[in-house]
This record gives structure tokens, sequence and C-alpha cells, in this order.
């Protein structure tokens, strides 16, 4: 599995490659795609990070 550091890289490339092809470009649907599940990722990623934190915190 990749850092959340390399997810975020990867993101920000495929969004500045998506911003200059043509929207109807059928690369362009791909990288939308591709953005939409690296955000997914992300955002499911989170709340893991913060329920470990809070359990650690709980057993002290």
């Amino acid at each position: 599995m990749r850092s959340e550091e390399e997810i975020h890289d990867r993101l920000e490339d495929l969004r500045q490659i998506a911003q200059v092809c043509d929207y109807y470009d059928p690369s362009a649907t791909y990288l939308r795609g591709e953005i939409a599940a690296l955000e997914w990722v992300l955002t499911e990623s989170e709340p893991l990070a913060y329920e470990h934190v809070a359990t650690t915190d709980d057993a002290r």
C-alpha cells in the first residue's frame, strides 16, 4: 500500500494533467476516474488514523 504522501503526490500530478486535457478526450475520463479513486482512498484512510489514535489514547 502506498503512503499517504505518495497518494497526495500522485493526485496532484493527475490533477495537473487533467487541467490541460480536453474534457471530452477519453483519457480525461480515465484521469477523472483515477482522481476520484485517489480522493476516495484518502477520505477513507483519514478516519482510520483517528480511530487508531483514540484507541491508543484510551489504553493509557
